[in-house]
C-alpha cells in the first residue's frame, strides 16, 4: 500500500507555495526572513519531471521559486542534489544477491534487459539512502573546500572557486574509479557491512562506507570521519582524529595542524515517529555553521534534509531517476570504462552540472518524518570545534540527543568496581534516550541484592543492556508500535515500509540495519498516559 501511496506522490507532486510568513527559513546555518518580498517567477529552463523518468536536460524546477525569498532560493539551488541514476557501469550481482529485475524498475523504465542476469546499471529502487549519503558528504566538502558564501549560477566563465565545485562533483560522478562514486559505495557496502549489491542501505552502512572512503581518499577530500553511535562525543577521539598527520613527526611540522572532520551522528528519536521532545534539537543542529545536513527520514524511503520552517523540514527527493552522470570516455558497457581507471578524468566541462541542482521546494511536517537517520556536523578548525561544543552545552539537557565529554568513561559496577568485558561496535546505532549515557554495553551479571543498600528499588539479578541508551517511548507510541521495534529491530529505506507493521509480512533476512532491541518483556509493559515520556531500558 505504502509502495502505491510514493507513486501516486512521485507522479503528482506540486509546487509549493511559502504560506508562513511568520518563521524565518533556515538552511544549513544561514537564515533568511520569510517576510521578504516574493521573487519574481523565473523562466523554466530546465524539464526534468519527476513524473517523466529520466531526461537528459538541465534540471532546475524554477517554475515555483515565486513567492519565496530569492536569497533562500539560491542557497537552495546550490545543495548539491544526487539521485537516481540510469545506465552507469554495470555493479555485478552477487550470487545469492537481490535481481536486478523489481517491480519498482519495471513501473520507472530504468531497466536494462541487456544486462539484468549480469548486473545493475541503475540504483533506482534501492539506492535513495546511497545517494542522500553522498549529498550529506558533497555539501560537506562544498563547504570545506568552495566555502557557505558560494552560490551555484550556469555560467561558461568559471571562476576558481566554480571549478572547485565542479571537482567535487566530479568526485561522485558513476564511474568506478570515482572516489564517491555509487561504485564505491556499494563495494565498502560489501566490505564493511556485509551488504549485497542491490541490497538497501540504511545509515550505518552509509556511514561506515563514507568513513572508509573518506580514509581511502584523504589526499582528494581532506577530511576525516567521527563515527557516533550513541550521539556521545568524546573530545579526546575527536581531536586526536583532526590532529592524525603523517607528516607529524618531521621536524617542523605544524602544531596547530587541525584536519576537518566529519561528524556522523547514527540516530533514531522514537518508535514510529520522531518523538517531540526532540524536535527542537533536531532543528537547532540544522541552524548550527557546523551542519551539513541529515541522511535518512521517511518511512520506505531516505531523503536529504537541509534546513527548516517552523516544524517542516525542507529536503532533496533522491528518487529521481536521471542518467549517469559519466565522463565522455568510452561506451557505459565497455570493459575498458569498468577496468581503467584513466577514465576518471578532470571532466569539469563535460559534466551535466545543472542535473546536481535544483530550486525545487518540498518540505515534509516533523510528525511524518521517520526516526532513524544519519546527522551530518563538520568542524574545521579548534575554535570551530569548541563552538559546536558550546552549542550544544547550552541547549536544554533533557531534550537534547548530543552530547560532548572529555572522553570516553567506562562503566562500572557499583558493586565489583570492574568495568563490562563486552564492547558494543562502534558503529553500530541505538536509539537514543533522554540523556546519553556512553557508547560501550552496560552489562552487570549476578548482582546480589542487599535489603539494606537503597540503590535498587527492587531486586535486580541480571542487567543485561546490549546497548548503551535506553528507547524513548513517547505515550503517543501504541502498545502495538512498541511491539513492532521489538520484535524487528532493523530499519531499512527504499522498501515497502521502514516500520512494519505486520512482522510476518517479511522474512526476516530482509532486515537489514540494528537498532536498540527491546526485550519482549519490557515492551509488552502498557505504557501510562503520563505528561513524561516513558523510557524502556
Amino acid at each position: 500500500l505504502q509502495t502505491f501511496q510514493h507513486m501516486f506522490e512521485y507522479i503528482w507532486d506540486r509546487d509549493i507555495s511559502n504560506d508562513d510568513h511568520e518563521n524565518d527559513l533556515v538552511v544549513l546555518g544561514n537564515t533568511y526572513s520569510s517576510k521578504e518580498d516574493p521573487t519574481e517567477p523565473l523562466p523554466i529552463t530546465s524539464s526534468v519531471s519527476e513524473s517523466h523518468g529520466t531526461d537528459d536536460t538541465e534540471n532546475t524546477d524554477d517554475k515555483n521559486t515565486n513567492q519565496w525569498p530569492d536569497e533562500f532560493i539560491k542557497d537552495v539551488e546550490t545543495r548539491i542534489w544526487l539521485t537516481y541514476r540510469c545506465g552507469f557501469p554495470l555493479i555485478k550481482k552477487a550470487d545469492q544477491g537481490p535481481s536486478p529485475l523489481s517491480f519498482g524498475s519495471l513501473i520507472r523504465g530504468t531497466i536494462d534487459l541487456s544486462t539484468i542476469n549480469k548486473g545493475f546499471t541503475t540504483d533506482a529502487g534501492w539506492g535513495c539512502m546511497i545517494r542522500t549519503s553522498q549529498s550529506l558528504l558533497a555539501n560537506a566538502l562544498l563547504n570545506l573546500q568552495v566555502g557557505r558564501d558560494w552560490r551555484y549560477t550556469e555560467r561558461s566563465d568559471l571562476s576558481v572557486r566554480d571549478r572547485k565545485h565542479c571537482d567535487i562533483v566530479s568526485f561522485f560522478v558513476d564511474i568506478p574509479s570515482a572516489p564517491f562514486s555509487i561504485h564505491n559505495f556499494v563495494e565498502q557496502g560489501v566490505v564493511c557491512s556485509n551488504k549485497k549489491p542491490g541490497e538497501w542501505f540504511g545509515p550505518s552502512a552509509a556511514a561506515r562506507s563514507i568513513q572508509e572512503l573518506c580514509e581511502n581518499n584523504f589526499d582528494k577530500c581532506k577530511l576525516k570521519v567521527y563515527l557516533t553511535s550513541s550521539g556521545d562525543i568524546y573530545e579526546d577521539e575527536l581531536l586526536h582524529l583532526a590532529k592524525e598527520n603523517e607528516d607529524s613527526e618531521i621536524a617542523g611540522a605544524d602544531v596547530d595542524h587541525f584536519n576537518p572532520v566529519l561528524i556522523l551522528a547514527g540516530i533514531r528519536l522514537g518508535v514510529k515517529n520522531v518523538n517531540r521532545l526532540y524536535w527542537d534539537f533536531l532543528k537547532q543542529t540544522l541552524s548550527l555553521s557546523q551542519s551539513v545536513g541529515i541522511a535518512g527520514g521517511r518511512p520506505s524511503s531516505s531523503h536529504y534534509f537541509f534546513g527548516y520552517q517552523g516544524d517542516y523540514l525542507f529536503y532533496l527527493d533522491p528518487h529521481v531517476p536521471q542518467n549517469a552522470l559519466l565522463t565522455a570516455s568510452g561506451s557505459t558497457h565497455s570493459e575498458e570504462l569498468l577496468l581503467d581507471s584513466s577514465n576518471y578524468l578532470d571532466v569539469e566541462p563535460k559534466l551535466n552540472i545543472q542535473s546536481v541542482h535544483t530550486k525545487k521546494i518540498r518540505k515534509l511536517h516533523l510528525d511524518q518524518m521517520d526516526p532513524s537517520m544519519l546527522l551530518g556536523l563538520v568542524v574545521k578548525s579548534k575554535d570551530d570545534y569548541l563552538d559546536l561544543k558550546k552549542s550544544i552545552d547550552e541547549f536544554d539537557p533533557n531534550k537534547k540527543f548530543l552530547n560532548i565529554f572529555s572522553k570516553r568513561p567506562t562503566l562500572m559496577s557499583s558493586k565489583s568496581l570492574s568495568a563490562p568485558e563486552e564492547g558494543m561496535e562502534d558503529s553500530e546505532f541505538v536509539d537514543l534516550g533522554v540523556q546519553s549515557m556512553n557508547e560501550y554495553d552496560c552489562a552487570i551479571d549476578d548482582i546480589d541484592y542487599d535489603e539494606d543498600d537503597d540503590t535498587f528499588d527492587e531486586p535486580v539479578k541480571k542487567l543485561n543492556r546490549a546497548f548503551s541508551q535506553p528507547v524513548l517511548i513517547s505515550k503517543d507510541d501504541t502498545f502495538d508500535d512498541a511491539l513492532t521495534i521489538a520484535s524487528n529491530s532493523e530499519i531499512e529505506f527504499d522498501k515497502t515500509a521502514s516500520m512494519v507493521e505486520n512482522p510476518n509480512l517479511l522474512e526476516s533476512s530482509d532486515f537489514n540495519e540494528t537498532f536498540e532491541e527491546i526485550a519482549e518483556s519490557e515492551s509488552m509493559k502498557e505504557l501510562e498516559s503520563d505528561e513524561e515520556p516513558v523510557v524502556v531500558s
